[in-house]
C-alpha cells in the first residue's frame, strides 16, 4: 500500500499535537467560541482556566517564550512559538518566568496565573493558534481536568 505525502503531513501533524502537555489544569469557565459577556453576544477566541492567583503554568512542548507584554482586556500577557508551529498565548498572568526571548522545555513553568486586564477573577485566558494563525479551540487539544 502506498500513501502520498498527504497521508505523511496529516500523521506527522496529529504526532506533534499529541505530545503537547496541557500547559494547566483546572476548571474550565469559559470555552472557545461564541458566548455572551455582560448581555452582549461575542466570539471568544480561547479557553478561560479557573485558577489559584501564582499557580505554574506549564510550556506544553519546546519552544520560545516571547517578553510579556500589556494589554488593556488581557492584562499581562505572553505567548509561545511552539516547536509544531503553533502559537500558545496566556492572558491574566501575574508574570511570565522569563525574560526576553527563552528557550524552554516541555513541563518548564513558563508563567503564573493571576487576575490581571479584564479578567472575572483569578484565571488564565489561553489561547491557540496554528501555522496560518487561525485561532483553533484549546480544549480539542488540552485536559484540563484537574
Amino acid at each position: 500500500m502506498r500513501f502520498g505525502i498527504g497521508a505523511f503531513v496529516i500523521v506527522a501533524t496529529f504526532l506533534a499535537y499529541r505530545r503537547m502537555l496541557s500547559p494547566i489544569r483546572g476548571t474550565v469557565t469559559s470555552a472557545f467560541g461564541p458566548r455572551v459577556r455582560n448581555g452582549v453576544a461575542q466570539w471568544h477566541n480561547g479557553t478561560d482556566i479557573a485558577a489559584n492567583i501564582g499557580s505554574d503554568v506549564r510550556a506544553p512542548s519546546d519552544g520560545i517564550v516571547l517578553p510579556q507584554s500589556f494589554h488593556p482586556d488581557g492584562g499581562t500577557e505572553v505567548f509561545m512559538k511552539l516547536d509544531n508551529g503553533f502559537t500558545l498565548g496566556l492572558s491574566h498572568l501575574l508574570r511570565s518566568n522569563s525574560v526576553g526571548e527563552t528557550f524552554k522545555r516541555q513541563g518548564e513553568v513558563i508563567a503564573l496565573t493571576g487576575n490581571s486586564g479584564n479578567a472575572t477573577g483569578p484565571s488564565v485566558h489561553l489561547t491557540l493558534r496554528d501555522r496560518d494563525g487561525k485561532y483553533l479551540d484549546p480544549q480539542k487539544y488540552f485536559d484540563f481536568h484537574a
